[in-house]
């Protein structure tokens, strides 16, 4: 490991800490705002390194946010404290001035201390600059990538490493696939103690530019009828970041997103104009890609055609953004709920009856249960505009579907659970236990979480029959992720006779 003090090096990365300087003077804060940061020019300077102190790594691995993880061994140390000089101004944190280390009676373990940097990829040789440590890890900027790796490739989009919408645009697809396999691996034996299941590689499509049909850039409020930046949150930091074109936004979008910047602006001077002018206010935009079109009013029903159903829903609820690859997962995942001839499906958090509506053919009767009362109604219109007669919705908790199916038997069903990202509560899993399907479909934005539910099915008696993670959001970290459960104390196929299929 090298060590360079902090300045030496001339770069072109920005480092967090001077972008955060940059944001705090165009705002032109307000004076109890003026106190608080120059109590925070203040606050002594902790930690195993300098303020912009460089190192010379090697990128070890990748967070669940996507952050290079760089691990490095520290001297026989305590963690030193160095005092800020607040007369200085150029940085919200001054460089500290060298100071002498103490040693601690215990050792630090080799290569113990972890280092957290964005847009790197393991097994790169990387300087970094140091600018926040922590307890037990410290973060930095990237400087230099000095031994790129061979799945290094150049963004498409200019602003990536200052907006924060993205994390591996940097990487090759098939880099992106293979680390999102890597992340469920990990997380599923960190969180869940699941290892002897092989995870399938990700499934994904060749659109991985230009495929997200829903984006809600912001701006923050008019100062003098003028609003500066209108787009995403910068990289680390709680300002934003100016965007014209997003790269992953449909072509559609793209091409409505110019003109709403446009309208949105001279709607503020115009208010500005006024007489009596109103209150200005920060907001956030909507842009929705439809089949009716690109709405930008979230209160508006629309539609979307998957795999030969139509689903009407209010443009500002949930419905999956990424219309190439959905058709995709929702063939997989029901047609692993049709594996095993089981006569029922029951589909938790069901929202607008996508799950349900589009397995229906294949059971004699469907269940849905959505805690969203607006939800269930766009579920039950959207079964008669596709001509289901034997799906039933109805609105409550998911934990509360099982009062409404005590006249099927568990044995006889196979269940989806689509949960938000907090995944599952424990009543629910308590009486999913109980009711005991012969199948689980569990489907997941955050493996985490679902990593921590799988151990309970586990535990309980069910064993996993298949792991397959899909590429929903190409150039970001985010994996949507499906466990196939079977009930371990059954065997051969469903028990009773398979429903016939249904017309489409």
């Amino acid at each position: 490991m090298r060590r360079t003090n902090g300045g030496r090096i001339k770069s072109t990365v920005v480092p967090l800490t001077q972008r955060d300087e940059e944001d705090a003077d165009n705002a032109a804060p307000a004076q109890p705002k003026q106190k608080k940061q120059q109590a925070r020019k203040q606050k002594p300077w902790q930690g195993p390194f300098l303020y912009h102190e460089e190192l010379e790594l090697t990128v070890d691995s990748l967070t669940n946010l996507g952050l290079g993880i760089c691990r490095t061994s520290l001297p026989l140390q305590s963690s030193p404290t160095f005092t800020s000089d607040s007369n200085s101004s150029s940085s919200p944190i001054p460089p500290p001035p060298p100071v002498e280390r103490e040693r601690s009676a215990a050792p630090v373990a080799p290569e113990s201390w972890v280092i957290m940097v964005p847009g790197v990829i393991p097994g790169e040789r990387i300087r970094l600059r140091i600018y926040r440590n922590h307890k037990n890890y410290s973060e930095a900027d990237l400087v230099e990538v000095i031994e790129a790796s061979p799945a290094r490739v150049e963004p498409v989009c200019s602003l990536f490493g200052r907006c924060g919408g993205c994390q591996y645009q940097h990487m090759s697809i098939t880099a992106q696939r293979d680390w999102k396999q890597q992340h469920v691996v990990d997380v599923l034996a960190r969180t869940g103690n699941i290892t002897n299941v092989a995870v399938q590689k990700v499934i994904g499509t060749d659109d991985v530019l230009g495929y997200r049909s829903k984006i809600t850039p912001h701006h923050e409020k008019p100062r003098g009828g003028e609003i500066k930046d209108i787009g995403f949150l910068k990289l680390g930091s709680r300002a934003l970041v100016d965007v014209e074109q997003c790269a992953i936004a449909t072509p559609a979008i793209n091409a409505r997103l110019m003109g709403l910047r446009e309208e949105v602006r001279a709607r503020a001077r115009a208010a500005a104009a006024e007489e009596t002018p109103k209150k200005p206010k920060g907001a956030t935009l909507f842009l929705r890609e439809t089949q009716e079109g690109v709405v930008t009013d979230p209160r508006v029903e629309v539609s979307d055609k998957i795999r030969g159903l139509t689903f009407k829903y209010t443009a500002g609820s949930f419905f999956q953004n990424n219309p190439f690859m959905l058709p995709e997962m929702v063939g997989y995942v029901t047609g692993k709920a049709r594996e095993g001839g089981m006569r029922f499906l029951v589909d938790a958090y069901c929202g607008g009856g996508l799950f349900c509506l589009s397995a229906s053919k294949d059971f004699e009767a469907c269940y849905g249960v959505e805690i969203s009362e607006l939800a269930i109604l766009s579920a039950r219109r959207n079964a008669d505009l596709n001509e289901i007669t034997n799906c039933h919705f109805r609105a409550g908790d998911a934990s509360d579907i099982f009062a409404g199916i005590k006249h099927i038997r568990g044995q006889e069903t196979v269940m989806i659970i689509d949960p938000p990202r907090k995944g599952c509560d424990e009543d629910f899993l308590t009486q999913l236990c109980a009711f005991r399907p012969a199948r689980i479909v569990y489907v997941s934005c955050d493996p985490a979480t679902q990593a921590r539910d799988a151990q309970v099915l586990v535990r309980s008696g069910y064993e996993i029959e298949e792991l397959q993670p899909f590429d929903l959001f190409p150039q970001t970290r985010h994996i949507e992720n499906v466990i196939v459960f079977a009930d371990a104390r059954l065997s051969g196929p469903g028990h009773g006779p398979a429903a016939p299929a249904a017309a489409e």
